[in-house]
């Protein structure tokens, strides 16, 4: 019996989850943790049961994987790393409402830079403008598990939107995702051509053409006139602008905000 265990006891356990409903199998775990607490037993439990991994700290789990004819324990990255041998995945746990297609370009191009947070359950999607993702997230409760919804406007709208959430955040950044995206581009023109595939002397020439347009339209002349995707020339442009060492620091901080406010870490 584990509640005769002596301090400091080695407890094996495999596939405690046997014949128990999923609640059951919860409450199971968590009287383990409290026993390997409150006695100070190591434990270790062998399971393949999603319900009981949900009650455990993602750096206290390991993945066993069978290669080369030996068995190898694994410490997976995320939650969703360690659900995935079991052929089960995390559904979305975070949505981000963006404004428009420019946005949500520059905020996936961001998200995809972290190195810190997992992103792949949260999904970004375009409200239509400020003041849609604003009502949104004033609409939707925000005690539910999941999925959690963060509204994220551009950055022209620090001093425009009233704001009475905490869960509305603003991308980095002097102006709109498409001004950022362009300034990098007249600043790095030659590595700009050299990520989408097209002449220096060409986009020179398209740049000096569309100088009198504002930065939303100017960016569109320019897929359109050398057939590129639009959405493809914002993260080019942005992935030029984060590499300034004081906008990563901004972009690190957004990333961290977003993720603080979604749902508890014993998911990830």
């Amino acid at each position: 019996r584990l509640t005769q265990a002596k301090p400091g006891s080695v407890c094996i356990i495999e596939e405690p989850e046997s014949f128990l409903s999923p609640v059951a199998q919860r409450a199971l775990a968590d009287a383990l943790a409290h026993l390997s607490v409150t006695r100070n037993l190591w434990m270790i439990v062998a399971t393949h049961s999603p319900d009981i991994l949900s009650r455990l700290p993602t750096e206290h789990l390991r993945v066993a994987r069978r290669s080369a004819g030996s068995i190898t324990c694994v410490v997976p990255k995320s939650r969703a790393r360690a659900l995935l041998p079991l052929g089960l995945q995390l559904g979305v746990v975070g949505v981000l409402l963006v404004e428009d297609e420019s946005a949500k370009a520059a905020l996936e191009t961001m998200l995809n830079q972290d190195e810190v947070h997992d992103w792949s359950h949260v999904v970004v999607k375009i409200a239509g403008d400020a003041g849609r993702v604003v009502k949104a997230i004033e609409a939707i409760p925000q005690d539910l598990d999941t999925p959690r919804f963060v509204g994220v406007l551009d950055a022209d709208q620090s001093t425009r939107a009233k704001v009475s959430s905490g869960h509305l955040l603003f991308l980095p950044g002097p102006g709109t995702p498409e001004q950022c995206a362009l300034d990098a581009v007249l600043h790095g023109s030659v590595e700009f051509c050299s990520r989408v595939g097209i002449q220096a002397s060409e986009l020179g020439a398209a740049l000096e053409e569309s100088v009198a347009m504002d930065p939303h339209d100017r960016l569109s002349a320019i897929a359109h006139r050398f057939h590129l995707d639009r959405p493809g020339l914002i993260r080019a442009g942005t992935a030029m602008w984060l590499e300034g060492k004081s906008v990563k620091i901004d972009v690190a901080q957004l990333c961290k905000s977003i993720f603080e406010k979604l749902p508890g870490p014993q998911l990830w």
